[in-house]
C-alpha cells in the first residue's frame, strides 16, 4: 500500500512538472498529453489502494483492467522514465494486484442483524 502511495505521489509530481515545462510561447499539446497519462496512472494507482481497503464483487477483473491500464500509461510515458523506473512503476502494480487478489473478503457472521 505504501508502494502504491509513493507511485501515486511521483506520478502526480510529474504531471506537475510536465505541466510546467511547456511553455506559453510554444505550445505543444504533447506536454499535456503526457500529463494527463501521469494523472490518470496516479488515479490508477489510487484506485488499487481503494480495491485493496474496500473489496467488491468484480475485484478480480477490475484488479486485472487496472494493471492492464497501468501497463499501457507505462508505456506510453516511455520518453519521460527510465527503464528501472517503469520497471518499479510495473512491479509495484503487479504487488498491489497480488494483495487485491489474496486478500479475504469478511464475510457476515449468520446472526448478524443491527
Amino acid at each position: 500500500m505504501c508502494l502504491n502511495c509513493f507511485c501515486a505521489l511521483l506520478n502526480l509530481t510529474r504531471a506537475v512538472a510536465v505541466i510546467n515545462d511547456a511553455h506559453i510561447d510554444e505550445f505543444s499539446p504533447d506536454h499535456y498529453q503526457y500529463a494527463v497519462t501521469f494523472l490518470v496512472c496516479s488515479f490508477l494507482s489510487l484506485y488499487q489502494i481503494y480495491l485493496m481497503h474496500h473489496p467488491q464483487k468484480r475485484r478480480h477483473s477490475l484488479a486485472c483492467a487496472t494493471l492492464g491500464s497501468i501497463c499501457l500509461c507505462q508505456i506510453y510515458l516511455w520518453e519521460y522514465r527510465t527503464n528501472i523506473l517503469i520497471l518499479f512503476h510495473i512491479t509495484v502494480a503487479c504487488l498491489g494486484t497480488f494483495v487485491i487478489f489474496t486478500r479475504k473478503v469478511s464475510h457476515k457472521l449468520p446472526q448478524y442483524s443491527l
